[in-house]
């Protein structure tokens, strides 16, 4: 079972909204704030559409492939379009989403999430991009005398 952890806070992937509420107290979003989300499709598909509802209902503009790449338009140009119209970059890093960069060599397709990655990078790097801000997903791990927490994140 997958997790969120925030600094010393422990999360449930069926409540977002606590982490979000949490991350609003501590830096609220300016008014016309983009975030765009990455993830691995396969792998946090379900946990970022919670994300994405749990931000939508709290007022956040947010750009999810699933709910803003324009039918028939090809997945390179909408990604980029999308962050290029976004001012936060929300990468959601799980073992699942990580695991086949392990395997990428020169000779690899590329890889969609990667490409986010590095186009997030650049943008950055050029002030184009206010920040970067993931999300670390993790599993469910007994910690003995801690306790039950999310972790083991890699």
């Amino acid at each position: 079972m997958g997790g969120l952890q925030c600094a010393s806070f422990s999360f449930a992937p069926s409540s977002p909204s606590s982490l979000l509420r949490l991350a609003m107290s501590v830096a609220p979003a300016p008014a016309g704030l983009r975030l765009f989300f990455s993830y691995r499709v396969a792998a946090d598909q379900e946990l970022v559409g919670s994300f994405y509802h749990m931000c939508r209902g709290e007022g956040v503009d947010v750009w999810w492939d699933a709910k803003c790449l324009p039918p028939g338009k090809p997945w390179e140009e909408g990604f980029a379009d999308g962050l290029f119209g976004c001012d936060v970059f929300v990468p959601f890093l799980s073992k699942a989403a990580l695991a086949s960069f392990a395997s990428l060599s020169a000779d690899s397709r590329c890889d969609n999430v990667l490409l986010e990655y590095r186009l997030a990078l650049e943008l950055k790097a050029r002030g184009e991009l206010h920040g970067i801000f993931p999300v670390f997903v993790g599993e469910l791990e007994d910690l003995g005398t801690v306790g039950i927490c999310f972790g083991d994140f890699f």
